[in-house]
């Protein structure tokens, strides 16, 4: 666990020889902390929930590190209607950013049952929105589909990004993954 910004070596030692000869083997790898830079934090959820906010009034299975549908990395967002509809909004707050033009992007994929995936970000100034994401199928890379959300104007260092999840039950669980 990185205490503070630098950089340290970390060398490792080991004797190994079950016939007795105790050959020595060695290891080394140099450890750079860095201090922590303002921006989106947990962007594939490979760490669980935090920091993600699911909002109030949220109704829907959504489970933060799932790992059996991932594009990158070994865990996404899986987010399920089960047996009614789905209606979820999870975000993230960010402060310290400097002032400028930003994106957000992500990669959806799941059944044809979704109705709506959309993107915002919202500044002290205004709310901005992505079009609307449909999932295509679910089996692979190449059924994740790409979102965007571009020109996001900060001007005082403050961000809200987040994603609307709705999916209407028709009968069956309409599913699927964030990453």
């Amino acid at each position: 666990t990185g205490i503070t910004p630098g950089t340290a070596t970390i060398n490792v030692r080991n004797y190994e020889g079950d016939d007795g000869s105790y050959e020595t083997f060695t290891a080394s790898c140099e450890v750079t902390v860095k201090e922590e830079q303002p921006g989106l934090k947990n962007t594939g959820f490979e760490l669980g929930q935090s920091p993600w906010v699911v909002a109030d009034g949220s109704q829907g299975g959504l489970v933060f590190g799932e790992n059996s549908n991932c594009l990158s990395g070994t865990n996404d967002l899986h987010f399920s209607s089960g047996t009614s509809d789905l209606d979820a909004d999870v975000y993230q707050e960010i402060e310290g950013l400097t002032p400028g033009v930003y994106e957000f992007t992500g990669n959806v994929m799941g059944d044809n049952g979704l109705t709506a995936i959309q993107l915002y970000a919202t500044t002290s100034e205004t709310t901005v929105t992505s079009d609307v994401y449909k999932t295509v199928g679910w089996g692979g890379a190449d059924k994740y589909v790409p979102m965007s959300l571009s020109g996001i104007v900060v001007t005082d260092g403050k961000l809200k990004v987040g994603m609307t999840l709705k999916a209407n039950y028709s009968g069956s669980e309409a599913w699927g993954d964030l990453d």
